[in-house]
C-alpha cells in the first residue's frame, strides 16, 4: 500500500497515473492496476501480493508514475508506504 499526491496546481492536460509493482527473479515484472491520479487528492495504492512467487530474501517492490499527453515536471509526494503479510 501506498497513498500518492498530484498537487492541486498540476497540469489538468496531463493524464497522470501511478501503480506498484514488483520484479523478481521467479515471478518476472508484475504490476498492479493503474489508478488515475486526481490533482489535489491522495490516491491511496493496494495491491494484494499473495500470488506473487516470491523467493526467500528477494523483495523489490516499487512505485511506477507516469504522463499521459504530455509532459509533467512538478512534484509528487508519495506517503504511507506499507508491505506487510497476512
Amino acid at each position: 500500500m501506498a497513498k500518492v499526491l498530484l498537487p492541486e496546481d498540476a497540469p489538468s492536460d496531463v493524464a497522470m497515473w501511478a501503480n506498484l509493482f514488483t520484479d523478481s527473479t521467479r515471478s518476472g515484472w508484475t504490476g498492479s492496476p493503474t489508478q488515475t491520479l486526481t490533482p489535489g487528492q491522495w490516491t491511496t495504492l493496494v495491491w494484494d501480493m499473495r500470488d506473487v512467487d516470491w523467493k526467500a530474501g528477494d523483495v523489490l517492490v516499487g512505485i511506477q508514475i507516469g504522463a499521459e499527453g504530455g509532459d509533467y515536471q512538478g512534484k509528487i509526494y508519495v506517503d504511507d508506504v506499507e508491505l506487510f503479510t497476512n
